[in-house]
C-alpha cells in the first residue's frame, strides 16, 4: 500500500511504544556492583546490550546480552589499548572511526531497548556501578567462562533444577530461562 498520502510514524517508537538509548562511560564498572544493576533492570526494559569494562580486567572486553529476566556477560576480544603498540598501530589504522580516549579503546557501552522506560533512573543506577581507572579491583567475572545473570528468586530457579551449580562458576543449572517475571513475582508472593 502507497503510504505517501498521509502522514503518520510507522517506527517502531510509534507502533509498539519501543524506545532506546545508549549508555557510555569511559570508567570500569564494579563487578558486584554491575550485577547488582542488572537484577534491578525495571520490567520496563526488555533488551540490553552491548559491551562492558570489567573493573579488574584492562585486557578483555566483556559482552553484555539480556533479554527478559535473564543476561549472559561473556568474555570477548582483547581491548586494542592492550594489544603490542605495533598491534595498536595496525588495528587504528585498519578501523580509523574506533573511539579511541584517555584508556585507549576501554569503554562501556549498552543499548537499552523497552517501553515506557525511566532513563533518568536507569543512567543513575548505572552509574553507581562505575569506579575510577587505574584502581586495584578483583576481577569478579572469569575471562574462561560466560557468567548467566537471573533477575529470579532462587527459590523460583531451583523450581526449575534440583542440582544448582554455583552461578559464579558460569553454570546456572536452568539449561533456558523461561519464567516471565509476572510469572516469577505470583511465585514469590
Amino acid at each position: 500500500a502507497d503510504h505517501a498520502d498521509h502522514d503518520h510514524d510507522h517506527s517502531p517508537q510509534s507502533e509498539y511504544g519501543i524506545d532506546s538509548f545508549v549508555i557510555r562511560a569511559e570508567r570500569p564498572v564494579d563487578g558486584d556492583a554491575f550485577e547488582e544493576f542488572v537484577g534491578s533492570l525495571p520490567e520496563s526494559v526488555v533488551r540490553s546490550k552491548g559491551q562492558v569494562w570489567i573493573a579488574g580486567n584492562d585486557e578483555t572486553r566483556h559482552q553484555f546480552s539480556q533479554a527478559g529476566p535473564s543476561g549472559r556477560l561473556a568474555p570477548g576480544e582483547q581491548w586494542v589499548a592492550a594489544m603490542s603498540e605495533t598491534r595498536q598501530e595496525m588495528q587504528r589504522r585498519m578501523h580509523p572511526d574506533l573511539a579511541w580516549g584517555e584508556h585507549g579503546d576501554r569503554r562501556t557501552e549498552l543499548v537499552v531497548i523497552g517501553r515506557e522506560m525511566d532513563e533518568t533512573r536507569i543512567r543513575e543506577s548505572f552509574e553507581r556501578c562505575l569506579v575510577d581507572a587505574g584502581g586495584e579491583y578483583e576481577n569478579r567475572f572469569p575471562v574462561d567462562a560466560a557468567y548467566d545473570f537471573y533477575q529470579a528468586h532462587p527459590v523460583v530457579v531451583a523450581l526449575r533444577s534440583n542440582s544448582m551449580a554455583s552461578p559464579h562458576d558460569g553454570h546456572s543449572g536452568v539449561s533456558s530461562p523461561s519464567w516471565s517475571r509476572s510469572r516469577m513475582r505470583s511465585l514469590q508472593s
